[in-house]
Order: structure tokens, then sequence, then C-alpha cells
């Protein structure tokens, strides 16, 4: 539960990345989330973070 000093504030910006890799999954199947990088300003890339693929149960089994 959140306090009520929460601030809920959505965030508009986005940048340009590249999947670089994945981790494999522990409940939903081979896949658990995509590794993500972004070039900086000399361009080499660097590690961004991982985020979760939103792929569907029915997807995954068809891509086993």
């Amino acid at each position: 539960m959140r306090s009520r000093s929460w601030i809920n504030v959505p965030i508009n910006q986005f940048q340009e990345g590249n999947v670089i890799g994945w981790r494999p999954g522990e409940r939903a199947g081979p896949i658990g989330s995509l590794l993500l990088a972004a070039h900086d300003t000399v361009g080499l890339p660097h590690f961004t973070g991982a985020v979760g693929t939103g792929v569907a149960q029915a997807m995954i089994t068809q891509l086993k």
C-alpha cells in the first residue's frame, strides 16, 4: 500500500535501443526477460536494463 504522499507522474521520454540477449524464464517459459543496450555518444553499446517480453503463454508454446 502506498502512502498518500506518493505522486504518480508519467514519463514521456523514449530512447532507441537494441535487444542484446535474454534471460531464461522461471514460470512462463524459456524466455523470461529481454536484455537491452543503447549506444553512447561515440557509438559504443552500454547495457541499459531488462524488460519483460509481454509475450502471451500461447505464443511461448508456439516458439518451443
